[in-house]
């Protein structure tokens, strides 16, 4: 998981900063909601699937549908450890 963890938080240091910030300050607001998962019933998953088209929007249409899945684990994924992606930021 630990490798998973720095593999995502390189890939995330690459956006331009801009870019990065905003998806940090989504992530940890949508870490947020999870938190509250007990009242809203929005699991991380919930969550990943309402948000990642928007968030991984494809340049080809046709692609969507056939990434959907991938796309909403990686956004969990983000949901889940972004403490580990954003705040532990060495480079």
């Amino acid at each position: 998981r630990e490798q998973r963890v720095d593999k995502m938080r390189k890939a995330v240091n690459e956006l331009p900063p801009l870019h990065r910030t905003c998806l940090e300050v989504l992530l940890f607001h949508l870490a947020r909601v999870v938190e509250r998962e007990k009242e809203n019933l929005m699991t991380s998953w919930n969550v990943a699937v309402v948000f990642a088209p928007t968030i991984m929007r494809p340049d080809d249409i046709a692609r969507e549908m056939s990434e959907n899945l991938a796309k909403s684990q990686t956004v969990q994924f983000l949901i889940e450890n972004c403490d580990g992606v954003f705040l532990k930021n060495t480079e």
